[in-house]
């Protein structure tokens, strides 16, 4: 016989199996009272075969979702469920249904965006309400199965929240990016950033500006702030909170830290830092060949041209922000002529995970100098050789480093390194625990 421990669990598991393939919808019909009053898209005289009615009349089954937006029940002409035949005491018609219609009582609902469907709806829609027909029908509960003209909606909802870095220097530029639904299209997102403390967190001295969603996604911009986080804390850590602007009950809390160092701090955290391409600012991006950066640039252009030496012959490398994102590239000059600048556009989609990173890059070389009509007319004591000859016109080159501005492929290790400070304040308290460990230990043994 089967013991009841195993009985126990084996429903357990049964349990874990259904709560996993079953997603609860945000809006279902519940007891009236139940649901706050901007919370109601219509009432019910019952869960099924139900008459419909508009929000605030005293019938006991209520349509509520888990959202609300500002002023929710207002028709927006884009936010519509269905119709009634009358205010209260009513049956129910498609919204579709617009000619020779006599059902005039709109029942609208915040930034839902809503259609009619037979047996089911789409992927990113849910079933919010059954009717029994097209028109002159009866209503029912989502749960309920004994209708198939199905209400099927969509609204705006959060799906992730990112910073673009995650350490940034005292005013740094740092974007706050959000991804949605199809539906948050159009619509006001609003940013609060907080300092995360060892208990609870502070709001920042500054919030971003509010930004619009556009299709499923809004970016937007804040200056990072460096505070004293006090003892042993080290550099203050943020997150934020995006909520949109007409519904705050919509919202989404991001779970990433970001890490602000103060200005001038050579404290700069490398770690996933293994090309230019993985700085994600301007700022950062132009910081890589100082002492402050990473100076991930020397190895990748000679990785990318081994015939070239940085800091060498002329040869200077950084990386370059250009059209919106951080590239490789190295300038050669001669006789304090700047001969060009090549330019490196790298892409991947490997991830570092076995430890090694696979890339291949298009090389674009630029003159630093217009091209001469004679070479004659170019620095003294060159000649003729000395030149790339271009469409007519002659461009100082004696090293050829043009040619070897060259597209490629190549297979690297990842780096792994950071840059930190030697002791700080938790280290600080790690050793103080130690040492008291250490003296208890002692002592128990003495005894």
């Amino acid at each position: 016989m089967m013991s009841k421990k195993l009985i126990l669990l084996a429903s357990l598991l049964v349990l874990v199996f259904f709560l996993n393939g079953v997603e609860a919808n945000s809006c279902n019909v519940v007891e009236a009272g139940s649901c706050n009053v901007d919370n109601v898209v219509m009432e019910l005289s019952s869960t099924t075969n139900a008459h419909g009615s508009v929000y605030g009349s005293d019938y006991p089954y209520v349509l509520c979702c888990d959202f609300s937006t500002i002023n929710p029940h207002t028709c927006s002409g884009t936010n519509d469920v269905l119709k009634l035949s009358s205010p209260t005491n009513a049956h129910a018609e498609i919204t579709e249904i617009t000619e020779n219609t006599t059902y005039e009582t709109d029942i609208c609902y915040g930034d839902l965006v809503c259609e009619s469907a037979i047996g089911s709806c789409q992927e990113n829609q849910e079933i919010l309400i059954r009717l029994s027909a097209d028109t002159n029908a009866h209503l029912e509960s989502s749960l309920e199965t004994n209708y198939d003209t199905l209400i099927c909606c969509e609204h705006c909802e959060f799906t992730s929240a990112t910073w673009s870095i995650l350490e940034a220097f005292e005013g740094t530029s740092v974007e706050l990016n959000v991804q949605g639904t199809d539906s948050c299209d159009g619509k006001n997102v609003s940013f609060e950033v907080f300092e995360k403390e060892l208990i609870g967190k502070n709001s920042a001295i500054t919030n971003p500006v509010n930004v619009v969603f556009e299709g499923n996604s809004a970016t937007g911009t804040w200056v990072a702030e460096w505070i004293d986080d006090g003892f042993a804390q080290g550099n203050p850590e943020y997150v934020y909170k995006a909520s949109l602007v007409n519904a705050p009950s919509t919202f989404i809390k991001n779970n990433e830290e970001l890490t602000v160092l103060p200005s001038g701090s050579s404290e700069l955290i490398c770690i996933g830092i293994n090309s230019c391409s993985d700085y994600l600012t301007e700022s950062e991006c132009e910081l890589d060949s100082t002492s402050l950066g990473c100076g991930v640039a020397y190895g990748e252009v000679q990785v990318n041209n081994p015939l070239i030496t940085c800091g060498e012959g002329g040869i200077s490398c950084e990386c370059s922000w250009i059209s919106g994102q951080c590239g490789a590239s190295y300038t050669s000059v001669v006789n304090i002529s700047v001969i060009g600048t090549c330019f490196y556009d790298e892409t991947t989609e490997d991830n570092c995970d076995d430890g090694f990173l696979s890339y291949s890059w298009e090389s674009a070389w630029v003159w630093g100098h217009d091209g001469f009509s004679d070479w004659n007319d170019g620095p003294s004591e060159s000649v003729e050789s000395d030149y790339e000859s271009i469409e007519g016109l002659f461009y100082y080159d004696p090293y050829e480093e043009s040619n070897n501005c060259q597209d490629g492929s190549t297979l690297v290790e990842c780096t792994a390194s950071i840059q930190v400070g030697f002791f700080g304040g938790w280290n600080f308290i790690i050793v103080i625990i130690i040492l008291v460990c250490f003296y208890f230990l002692r002592e128990i043994k003495k005894k």
